[in-house]
């Protein structure tokens, strides 16, 4: 069973259970398509705005 299938199940059903196949199935393609960022990339727009001395940051 594919992710719209468990969808549709689920639809049809209101199955719990089919519900959490769905997520399992969405979750594991989200990590597949998952990339891994170096850490400067990671964390550069956290402090997004003005920095202390007014310049931008981010």
């Amino acid at each position: 069973m594919d992710r719209e299938q468990a969808w549709n199940v689920f639809q049809q059903t209101g199955s719990v259970e089919a519900y959490l196949h769905y997520v399992r199935l969405t979750q594991a393609m989200n990590q597949q398509t998952a990339v891994v960022l170096p850490e400067e990339e990671e964390h550069a727009n956290q402090y997004r705005g003005l920095g202390p001395y007014g310049e931008e940051r981010g």
